[in-house]
């Protein structure tokens, strides 16, 4: 067996690092096995202590909607997140009706700023949150009444981000108002050289934050739940 070591978390108290065993693999697929075993939906890392923890779970109860940004994010994290996209799960494997539209022009991250701004009707409000970098997830929406198949996946992928974000210590938060404003202005969304066809769902910002991330208790009953049985 090979010994990697998680890194430090940005959680709210410092959290040592903790060493995950893994079998031996080619070096150069570390990486790709570490996201698969954080972000796959039936992976669990196990964790060397007293109590066998789900630190995938963990980082779910960490995970939060970050609105104070610095205006840095390295490009190594950037890929980081975006792979975490990659890893999403989409409806019936169409990988290909998905796209992604990284945004770190500042002029044009004010531009979608102010017009959703005006959109939500207060001129003083920054619905991107000054955030470095904008993540805007676009796919064709070919039948209305399936709609939700395409939002869902453009869902899935933008939680992907968010919560490997939060792992490496860096502020996120899912867009959607300002992707509904966007869909407002047609001369606006061609700024964004979406495919032809593809139609902005939603978005990440992401950036670092002097935020922290502390775990939260999340009680079992805050959403009702129905059972059929």
């Amino acid at each position: 067996m090979i010994q990697h070591f998680l890194p430090h978390h940005k959680f709210g108290k410092t959290i040592p690092n903790r060493k995950l065993q893994i079998g031996v693999r080619d070096s150069k697929t570390i990486f790709t096995d570490l996201l698969q075993c954080l972000l796959h939906r039936h992976a669990k890392i196990l964790l060397q202590e007293d109590d066998t923890i789900m630190e995938t779970f963990k980082t779910m109860t960490c995970r939060k909607s970050v609105r104070s940004y610095k205006s840095t994010l390295s490009d190594a994290n950037l890929q980081k997140i975006l792979m975490a996209a990659q890893a999403a799960p989409i409806g019936m494997g169409k990988y290909d009706t998905m796209h992604m539209t990284v945004i770190r022009n500042t002029e044009l991250l004010q531009e979608l700023d102010r017009n959703a701004a005006e959109f939500f009707g207060d001129p003083s409000r920054t619905p991107l949150y000054n955030a470095p970098c904008l993540v805007v997830i676009s796919t064709p929406i070919a039948n209305p009444a399936m709609a939700n198949v395409p939002y869902s996946n453009a869902a899935m992928m933008a939680e992907h981000m968010c919560l490997l974000a939060t792992d490496l210590g860096i502020g996120s938060c899912n867009i959607w108002g300002a992707i509904a404003a966007l869909n407002t202005k047609p001369e606006l969304v061609a700024k964004l050289g979406l495919p032809e066809g593809h139609v902005p769902c939603c978005a990440v910002t992401l950036g670092d934050t002097d935020d922290t991330f502390a775990e939260r208790e999340i009680p079992a009953d805050r959403i009702a739940v129905s059972y059929i049985n």
